[in-house]
């Protein structure tokens, strides 16, 4: 395979995404590693599911993606109260 898709660690993985931060996003770079702090290593929720894809042959990472644990509010709070108490269960895979 061309690719290897890498599990990522936000205190072990963080020049790597600052790294595609700045090749790939609009974002200006002020701001960005305390973004990084913000949602990366110190969210209250908790630390987010992300992975690292990464280029076989030279090693370099290409991409990643990335959820972030949230508290959703409104008619989504709402609806997922309700499916819990059917008992009915979401996984990733």
């Amino acid at each position: 395979s061309r690719y290897s898709i890498i599990p990522g660690d936000p205190r072990a993985h963080k020049r790597q995404v600052l790294g595609l931060a700045d090749r790939n996003l609009l974002m200006p770079l002020q701001g960005r590693e305390a973004r990084y702090t913000k949602y990366y290593e110190r969210n209250p929720l908790g630390p987010p599911s992300f992975f690292l894809a990464r280029e076989t042959e030279s090693q370099q990472y290409v991409g990643m993606a990335a959820a972030f644990p949230t508290r959703l509010r409104g008619w989504a709070a709402r609806r997922l109260r309700a499916v819990s108490r059917r008992r009915l269960s979401v996984y990733m895979r």
